[in-house]
């Protein structure tokens, strides 16, 4: 039985992060197919239950409303007793914590700070293109040190820690980092493909998607 239902642009990381979560859980969620996105989270329908109009968002079967796509996907998790997912003590899943929330505030900001220019959603500045990588840089580095020796960023199974970063990433290798700026990584590299080829994340996430040439801007 679904234990609710989820909106948002399949094709986005945010929503298959939240997919993904479920389908190595177990749980079944309903996904809204005729989703269109500026359509139909703008409707007063959606907005009514989501006032912010942000995506994904999932409606629970007893009526819970959540948004933030790791809330999301930590409540899918969560209906599951004893997840793998969510580590195998208290220890571990404060960890499992730390990288999601790392993911979200350090890997994301930045890698959109770069992006989004080139998607032309937001104007060229030198400035925010240098902090841009600055940031990057250092979370990648971070991340790359956490992997060395480790298949996984917390114990010997993928976790929700796992999913989160290995989706936040997807923006990262498949737009930023070319094959220099990858190999610059390799523990992070490795473990961004051996998570694109879960056979769970492989059939929601599609075939992995990597940059082959640097970033470019079109005006700057």
């Amino acid at each position: 039985m679904s234990a609710g239902r989820l909106y948002g642009p399949k094709a986005n990381g945010r929503v298959s992060k939240v997919r993904i979560a479920a389908k190595l859980s177990g749980v079944e969620l309903d996904y809204d197919e005729s989703f269109e996105f500026g359509k139909t989270n703008k409707s007063p329908e959606y907005l009514a239950k989501f006032p912010l109009g942000q995506t994904p968002a999932f409606e629970s079967k007893d009526g819970l409303l959540l948004t933030e796509s790791t809330a999301i996907a930590s409540h899918a998790a969560n209906l599951k007793d004893n997840n793998p997912l969510l580590g195998k003590n208290k220890n571990e899943l404060a960890k499992i914590h730390q990288y999601a929330f790392f993911a979200e505030t350090q890997i994301m900001p930045h890698s959109l700070a770069l992006v989004l220019p080139a998607w032309g959603y937001a104007p060229y500045n030198e400035a925010t293109e240098k902090s841009g990588y600055q940031g990057l840089d250092k979370a990648l580095d971070y991340l790359n040190k956490e992997l060395e020796n480790k298949h996984y960023l917390v114990g010997d199974s993928i976790t929700l820690a796992d999913i989160v970063v290995g989706e936040d990433l997807g923006l990262v290798y498949s737009m930023i980092m070319d094959e220099p700026y990858r190999n610059k990584y390799p523990n992070l590299t490795k473990f961004y493909h051996n998570y694109r080829e879960n056979a769970h994340v492989k059939e929601i996430g599609g075939p992995i998607k990597l940059a082959e040439k640097p970033l470019q801007v079109a005006q700057k």
